[in-house]
């Protein structure tokens, strides 16, 4: 039986893949349910149950490392960003020190929730394809996927 409990990533990795994004985050407050339910919304559709249960159970740790998880990553700060009281400006977003930092406007807080989103969609896209190409996935199966891609005369539609 799978364990669906199972965090693919834990929260001090989140903290490392996000800090290219300008966004700085104390691991203390993301939560394992937090990554639970994230893992769950954004990637297992992406991936099918198969394919995701296989990988909460520790398979393909190279392509789980170098994709799954900073997308899942990039979901997880997109998550977490408007909960917190966060300054967005040209520094990026921190948890502030409440006497130094004004809010941000709901729309600095949606571009940067846009961007984390596009960013993690495009390495899911890169994830899909890269499955897709290769024959080293038996637990895949596109129709249980949300990203499909298909090409019609060269171009990808997803």
């Amino acid at each position: 039986m799978m364990n669906s409990t199972k965090p693919i990533i834990s929260p001090n990795e989140v903290v490392e893949m996000t800090s290219g994004e300008n966004i700085e985050f104390d691991h203390t407050r993301i939560t394992i349910q937090i990554i639970l339910v994230n893992q769950r919304r954004y990637i297992k559709p992406a991936l099918g149950t198969d394919l995701y249960n296989a990988i909460v159970e520790g398979k393909y740790s190279d392509f789980t490392m170098k994709l799954i998880k900073p997308a899942l990553a990039l979901i997880i700060a997109r998550a977490i960003i408007y909960s917190h009281t966060v300054r967005i400006g040209a520094g990026g977003v921190a948890i502030p020190v409440p006497i130094n930092h004004a809010k941000p406007s709901k729309s600095e807080i949606v571009e940067v929730m846009d961007n984390l989103k596009k960013n993690a969609d495009t390495l899911i896209k890169i994830a899909i394809e890269h499955i897709i190409a290769s024959d080293s996935f038996p637990e895949f199966n596109a129709s249980g996927s949300t990203y499909h891609t298909s090409t019609i005369g060269g171009l990808i539609i997803t």
